[in-house]
């Protein structure tokens, strides 16, 4: 899992993939260890240009631990995915509901 990670902030996202399909969220020992799973792989679709998965990333964090998309890393990272080409529904009500921007 935290190949996932390294891999990314070594600027080599691509690599981190595979990685990141092996792992079974469900199959983790706890809601902490799935929380950081997700943020490290919504970081790697971010970093790859895919809006869209990063949102869904985003949006199983906010599922999975509540608290953690207040992270000022989470809000950072989805205030960038507003200004991602494309069309991703509900971005803009999650970037409030998260505390990313302002209302």
């Amino acid at each position: 899992m935290y190949r996932i990670s390294s891999l990314t902030v070594l600027g080599t996202p691509d690599d981190a993939v595979p990685y990141a399909r092996r792992v079974e969220p469900a199959q983790l020992a706890n809601t902490e260890r799935v929380a950081r799973y997700l943020t490290d792989t919504a970081r790697m679709w971010h970093q790859l240009g895919d809006g869209r998965r990063t949102f869904s990333a985003l949006r199983s964090i906010e599922h999975t631990a509540p608290k953690e998309v207040h992270l000022p890393a989470i809000r950072t990272l989805t205030a960038d995915l507003l200004y991602t080409p494309g069309s991703l529904p509900g971005r803009r009500e999650f970037a409030v509901r998260t505390g990313a921007v302002a209302a």
